[in-house]
Parts: C-alpha cells; structure tokens; sequence
C-alpha cells in the first residue's frame, strides 16, 4: 500500500498503520460509545459461567475414566486440551482467575507430556477435582493465599512428573 492510502505514526520505535476508509467501515471508527460499553459489561456479569465451567470440567472427568480403561493417548490428550483451553480462555472474563491460572499450568504440562501413565491420569484427575471444587466454591472466594498455594502444589506436581520422566 502506498502512504497515501495507508498513512503510518510512528513512536516509541513502533509502527502503526491508520486503517483504510474500507475497513472502518466494516469494522467501525473512533470512540465507542459508553452506554454499548456498559450493556457488554453487564451481560458478562449477568452470564452464568459454573454452568459452563461445570459441563466441561465433568467432562474431563469422563475423559479421566476413558484414559484408565486404556485408550489412545492422542485422543486423550487433544480431547483434553480442547476443553483446557477453553476452560483457560472464558475463566478470567467471568472472574475465576485462580482456574484461568491453574488452567494455564495443566496445558503447559499437557504440551510438554508425550506419553500417559497413571502418574499423568492422576494429575488430571487431581486438577478437574480442584477445578470442580473451584468452581463451586466461587461465591465464598478464593484468598490470595490459598489460591498461590494451589497453583504453586500443580506446578510442582508438574515440575516433579517432568522431573522423573527426564521431560523438559
């Protein structure tokens, strides 16, 4: 594109590039009005993520009991990272930031692990448990406190499987 048709600012060694009149007006321009900003504000809160959240962490349960009957581990483990990430991507925006975090620590495991064991279904298995409990539990809160103390105890759960098993 031509600078005429893509005038470009430049600060802080950044780049950026002014939209064309074309994709303004696909996607919009300027200040966004407040009233809209509330309204989205307010749906998010009045939305009922425990539902959502409960679904999807029992369904990981269920993929718990598939994987001890014996099963295939690629099934398992891209089964389990698609309700992982899904679980990590809704849970700060509707609050439970202790799950978004703990949710964070099981795919980082989950990418590093390339083979399962009971070792590795029962770490699954102990994080849904934790997520469920979480889950339910939110309107009494999470401390601070209590919420490092869980992350901290999956990411050494994690740390030492890696650390048996010569994985890093």
């Amino acid at each position: 594109m031509s600078e005429k048709t893509n005038p470009r600012i430049r600060f802080s060694g950044i780049t950026v590039y002014k939209a064309s009149r074309t994709l303004q007006g696909k996607s919009g321009y300027g200040k966004l009005d407040q009233r809209k900003i509330d309204d989205a504000k307010q749906a998010v809160q009045e939305a009922e993520y425990r539902p959502f959240a409960a679904e999807r962490i029992e369904y990981i349960g269920e993929l718990v009991n598939k994987a001890r009957t014996g099963g295939d581990y690629q099934q398992f483990v891209s089964e389990l990272v698609k309700v992982v990430v899904h679980l990590k991507s809704t849970a700060s925006t509707f609050g439970y930031d202790v799950i978004a975090d703990l949710t964070a620590i099981m795919l980082e495991f989950l990418e590093l692990t390339s083979e399962f064991d009971k070792d590795v279904i029962d770490l699954v298995e102990g994080h849904q448990k934790t997520l469920a409990y979480l889950v339910n539990s939110h309107d009494e809160g999470t401390t601070e406190k209590e919420a490092e103390v869980l992350k901290q105890e999956l990411y050494e759960a994690c740390r030492r499987y890696r650390s048996k098993n010569h994985i890093d």
